[in-house]
C-alpha cells in the first residue's frame, strides 16, 4: 500500500510521485481525506485514548479495547472499515504518524496521472479502466480467508457479500503484469482443492480401475474413504455458503 511504500523512505528521502484516481465526494482525494480522518478514529480506540467512534455507524456504542471495535465491525458485517482496521493493526502506535506524511507527501501534491510514479485507485473508481501494470494491495487479503482442512471445508467470502465482485475488477484491471499479495494464492489453491473433490466424486472422471489411494486433505486415503471426506467437505462448503 502506499502507506507501506512511505513507511520504508525515511524522512528526508524523496518519495515516489503518486496521483490519486478518481474524482467526486465518493472516490478519488475527496474520498481518501474521509477515511484518513476515519482512521485516525480508529487509531484513536487502538491507543486508548478514546473509546467511541464518532461516525455514524457506530453512534451509541462504547469499546473498551480495539479488539471489540473488530468484533463489533465483524459481527455487524461493516466490510467498508476492513481496511481501516488492516492499517491500524500494521502500524499500531505509529498509525497516526504515517498517517500524517500520507496526507503531506501523497494526498497534498497528488500529481496529476501523467506526471506520477504510481497511481493510487478504489477499485469502483478503476472500473473501465486499465493499466499496463496493477497491484493489488493487502486490501483483499482478508478475502482470501480459505481452507481446506481435516473434513471441513472454510470460506470467508459468505462475510464479505458482493465484495467477490470487487476482485474480480480488481484483478482485470493489468494489462501485462498483476501483482497480487502472496497470501491471495492460497484463495487459488483452496478452490483448486474444492474442484479436486468434486472430480473425485463424478463417475465420468474414473473410468476404468479407480487408484487405491488418492491425496485428500493433505493425506493420502483409501479411494472409499476419499470419497466420504469429499463429500463432508463439500456439504460444510455449501453449508458455510447458505
Amino acid at each position: 500500500s502506499a502507506m507501506s511504500v512511505l513507511e520504508t523512505c525515511p524522512p528526508d528521502q524523496e518519495v515516489p510521485r503518486f496521483a490519486i484516481n478518481g474524482s467526486g465526494e465518493n472516490s478519488g482525494l475527496a474520498k481518501w481525506r474521509t477515511v484518513v480522518k476515519e482512521i485516525g478514529h480508529f487509531a484513536a480506540v487502538h491507543s486508548g485514548s478514546k473509546s467511541v467512534v464518532p461516525l455514524p455507524d457506530f453512534e451509541g456504542e462504547t469499546y473498551a479495547t480495539f479488539e471489540e471495535l473488530i468484533d463489533d465491525i465483524t459481527t455487524r458485517e461493516l466490510n467498508r472499515y476492513g481496511q481501516h482496521v488492516s492499517i491500524v493493526k500494521h502500524f499500531k502506535e505509529r498509525t497516526q504518524e504515517v498517517v500524517e506524511r500520507f496526507k503531506r507527501d501523497v494526498m497534498t501534491p497528488n500529481h496529476e496521472p501523467e506526471d506520477a510514479d504510481i497511481l493510487l485507485s478504489t477499485v469502483h473508481a478503476a472500473k473501465g479502466m486499465e493499466w499496463d501494470n496493477v497491484e493489488l494491495c493487502d486490501d483483499f487479503v482478508e478475502l482470501a480467508k480459505f481452507e481446506v482442512k481435516a473434513v471441513r471445508a472454510r470460506f470467508d467470502f459468505k462475510s464479505f457479500g458482493d465484495d467477490i465482485n470487487l476482485v474480480y475488477v480488481a484483478l482485470t484491471r493489468a494489462k501485462k503484469h498483476l501483482t497480487v499479495p502472496s497470501r491471495f494464492l492460497d484463495l487459488v489453491r483452496g478452490l483448486h482443492d474444492l474442484e479436486r473433490l468434486r472430480a473425485l466424486l463424478r463417475e465420468d472422471e474414473h473410468s476404468g480401475e479407480e487408484p487405491d489411494a488418492v491425496m485428500v486433505c493433505g493425506k493420502p486415503r483409501p479411494i472409499g474413504e476419499a470419497k466420504v471426506i469429499a463429500r463432508q467437505v463439500l456439504d460444510e462448503w455449501q453449508n458455510e455458503m447458505r
